[in-house]
């Protein structure tokens, strides 16, 4: 049984959306059982634009929310939720890096954010409390070496990494559940999700799924052009069968925590992170559904934020001598 369901957003330079997306997010978490514990992290990417401050305003009388912060290293601070930021080290691809993991109080008692491979296994409690449930670690790290020939940090390309410091941070947050029982929930800053969204992803998780891969419609479409509207349409109703589908969209994905961490979560390196952990989830044997009618509507833009995203595929669109990739 699903008891605490935690949603993660990454985002870049996203202040014209930002708003609109956590908003939504918050109006479909309210739909929940009042006993289900719910949680919230905005991974800002870097930014240089307003998000922050955006992101801020609506957290401010938000509990259940927290954004953390990103530059080119790894440095995560924690605004939002109240929160205390310590310094640690984390070992990443090989070596220890100093930085800031964010400490939120749970229940009473401050858990720091998993790091994603500091120790034999992950464990999703760092703080005192019921023993943490032991779970395969992820794989190491990128590690490049440093001009004293001691292996130092990389940070890696894809925006998988992002997303899955969004996951962990969560995880901190929601040490008092076990693996099993948390539901992680995946979007974008640029999509606003229904109502319903979060409550249509436990009702398939409750049928023992441990993945779930909604669709994701254009929100403005007509913002492009007839023809490249009209691909798109057709490479989308390719992948719809009778209830179901076999697309998968980062802005519209759901996944048991134990699953998650099992696999080694999202490949952090290039793009197509949700494939990827879908493909994981896949040859696992995780039990994995991709409704129909799950649904949220993302921007019809064709300059995103993420290469290989959606909008790198609908400007490929413009071009009609070349192939395009499924969504």
């Amino acid at each position: 049984m699903i008891s605490a369901v935690g949603v993660v957003i990454p985002a870049r330079n996203e202040q014209d959306r930002i708003t609109e997306c956590l908003r939504s997010v918050r109006a479909a978490l309210r739909q929940l059982p009042p006993a289900t514990h719910r949680a919230v992290t905005v991974i800002l990417d870097r930014c240089t634009d307003d998000t922050p401050a955006r992101v801020a305003a609506a957290l401010d009388d938000w509990p259940e929310a927290a954004a953390v912060h990103l530059g080119p290293g790894l440095a995560p601070a924690v605004t939002g939720a109240p929160a205390r930021v310590e310094n640690c080290r984390c070992g990443l691809g090989g070596g220890a890096v100093t930085g800031h993991v964010a400490a939120l109080p749970v229940d009473g008692a401050a858990s720091a954010v998993p790091p994603r491979d500091s120790a034999p296994v992950g464990v999703l409690a760092a703080a005192p409390g019921p023993a943490p449930t032991a779970l395969a670690a992820p794989d190491p790290g990128p590690a490049c070496p440093a001009a004293s020939g001691v292996p130092s940090w990389r940070r890696p390309t894809g925006v998988g990494w992002i997303r899955d410091v969004g996951v962990r941070h969560l995880l901190g947050r929601l040490r008092g559940h076990a693996a099993e029982t948390i539901w992680l929930l995946s979007t974008d800053a640029d999509t606003r999700v229904p109502r319903d969204w979060a409550t249509a992803h436990l009702w398939h998780a409750a049928g023992g799924a441990h993945g779930v891969a909604g669709l994701a419609d254009l929100h403005a479409p007509a913002r492009l052009s007839a023809d490249v509207l009209e691909r798109y349409e057709a490479l989308v109703a390719e992948g719809l069968h009778d209830g179901w589908h076999d697309h998968v969209y980062a802005a519209n994905l759901g996944f048991r925590a134990d699953a998650y961490l099992a696999v080694g979560g999202f490949p952090v390196e290039g793009h197509g992170e949700e494939h990827g952990l879908w493909r994981r989830m896949a040859a696992a044997g995780y039990r994995l559904v991709a409704p129909t009618e799950v649904r949220v509507r993302t921007s019809a833009r064709i300059r995103g934020r993420a290469t290989g995203g959606l909008a790198d595929l609908l400007r490929s669109m413009h071009r009609p001598a070349q192939g395009c990739g499924g969504a």
